[in-house]
């Protein structure tokens, strides 16, 4: 990892690294270490392909940008909500019910992330020759996920996120801003100390060491 003068450009870097790690989960064969399973890791895919989501989202929280769903004007104003930029025109816009978005971030997001399961009848599945990412029931709750259509989505509404960070400049009053000025920790362990730091946003540090940075 390198060093970022920019909080946007960590964000970057960060989002292009969970691409990565998603696509080779996405193409990891579970067969070739055990022969009785079969299939990708598509546990750690779908968490990371949610927290890039709930990434995109959050630049969003507390904005004037207006997201339809079901035919109603919404803007994200807390957390929880997130996972309505799944209908935003420029990222995913996949015109999805409120009750299908909620049951994604609860069922899906949630179980997986806080205890790495799922409750029964819901499922993740991987097939190429399909380009719906959700099925859904009578209720519009997700009972499968197609994996190669999601990661699809999350890759181009990714990109294109990535045009906009690039080229955005957050004031200090923007949400996310505020909220990583906030957590800044004071500098109580020198940088050069570490072993092998990892990334920072904080140049004057990166001065101090001896570069050997990934």
């Amino acid at each position: 990892m390198a060093i970022f003068n920019k909080q946007n450009d960590l964000t970057i870097a960060s989002l292009k690294e969970n691409l990565i790690a998603i696509k080779y989960c996405l193409s990891y064969d579970k067969s070739s270490i055990n022969q009785t399973e079969h299939g990708c890791l598509g546990i750690p895919a779908t968490i990371l392909m949610c927290s890039i989501i709930d990434t995109i989202g959050s630049y969003y929280r507390g904005s004037e940008s207006i997201i339809q769903i079901d035919d109603a004007d919404y803007k994200i104003k807390c957390a929880e909500e997130h996972f309505y930029i799944l209908n935003h025109m420029a990222y995913f816009n996949m015109n999805l019910s409120m009750e299908t978005i909620k049951d994604f971030y609860s069922t899906y997001r949630s179980k997986l992330t806080h205890n790495s399961s799922l409750p029964a009848h819901n499922y993740l599945y991987f097939d190429k020759n399909q380009e719906q990412s959700f099925h859904v029931d009578n209720n519009k709750k997700i009972t499968q996920i197609n994996l190669h259509s999601l990661s699809g989505r999350v890759d181009r509404a990714t990109d294109e996120f990535i045009y906009h960070l690039g080229i955005a400049t957050f004031s200090e009053q923007h949400k996310v801003s505020k909220e990583l000025k906030d957590s800044a920790k004071n500098n109580s362990i020198p940088i050069m100390s570490l072993p092998s730091p990892s990334g920072f946003t904080h140049y004057d540090e990166y001065l101090k060491t001896d570069n050997k940075f990934f």
